[in-house]
């Protein structure tokens, strides 16, 4: 579903996935709506009695091998529940920041062994039209597609259902929650392969993941784009130039926020 231009993910409550927080800090599992309900990138339509979010990713700074990213995140203005807490996968977390004048926030780096970055609510919950401040986070790595989880105000004794999250993570603890998960912008491990050629595999990757996703809607781009992945100077920036060209028609500020620092890193090591 679009949402003045950005795909987003909406759950029809009473088939959710159900989450609890059964320690102060903690977090009880989710489920993985599938690789199309991703914020900003999805193409799952429901009723309008359900909830969704749209996850606006933006780079603060990029230095080296450390990235700052910052997320606003909206309820739709249709749904018919809050949002207490947004959390997404950050292997290499270095700071999770409480946003700026904002009190009532909490932040956290773990769930159980698993290096997240994490921004909750007790109390003043974001109401549906209402977004949050940038939640700002801090790692080592590189821009990739990483799960995000959205926590609802639901009750606690709402029913348990458990999902394993996607294996190739690599990481021994499985997040559960009362709310949605999907795909979105974050800081990735950093390869160990930092090779041209291995880069611009990943790249192709990424596209591909990006492509499939719907960040980016057309066929035809989508090959356009694939044609120009080349450890080379001159096909990378003619690719970071139909990439700009692209931006807000084909190409979703997701894809766009991705790939084009992706594209830079690789310049960068030519």
């Amino acid at each position: 579903m679009r949402f003045n231009g950005i795909s987003v993910v909406v759950l029809t409550l009473g088939l959710s996935t159900p989450l609890s927080r059964p320690l102060a800090g903690s977090w009880a599992a989710g489920a993985n709506l599938g690789r199309k309900d991703a914020a900003a990138g999805g193409d799952t339509i429901a009723p309008a009695s359900g909830f969704g979010v749209i996850v606006r990713p933006t780079v603060v700074a990029s230095e080296g091998d450390t990235v700052t990213l910052a997320y606003v995140v909206t309820v739709i203005p249709t749904a018919h529940d809050s949002l207490v807490s947004f959390m997404v996968d950050a292997p290499g977390v270095l700071q999770v920041r409480m946003p700026g004048a904002w009190p009532e926030w909490r932040v956290g780096t773990r769930w159980q062994t698993r290096p997240i970055a994490d921004w909750g609510k007790d109390t003043l919950f974001i109401a549906p039209g209402d977004s949050t401040p940038a939640l700002q986070f801090t790692a080592r790595g590189l821009l990739d597609i990483v799960t995000y989880w959205a926590e609802v105000n639901t009750p606690e004794d709402s029913t348990q259902i458990v999902t394993p999250v996607d294996s190739s993570l690599a990481l021994d603890s499985v997040v559960t929650i009362h709310g949605i998960t999907g795909f979105t912008v974050g800081v990735g491990a950093m390869p160990t392969d930092l090779s041209s050629a291995a880069l611009a595999m990943r790249l192709s990757s990424l596209i591909d993941r990006a492509c499939d996703l719907g960040w980016i809607d057309n066929k035809g781009v989508c090959n356009s784009l694939q044609v120009k992945v080349k450890p080379q100077a001159g096909p990378l920036r003619a690719l970071l130039n139909e990439l700009s060209a692209q931006r807000g028609k084909h190409v979703c500020e997701t894809a766009y926020v991705l790939l084009s620092a992706n594209i830079q890193f690789l310049l960068g090591r030519l």
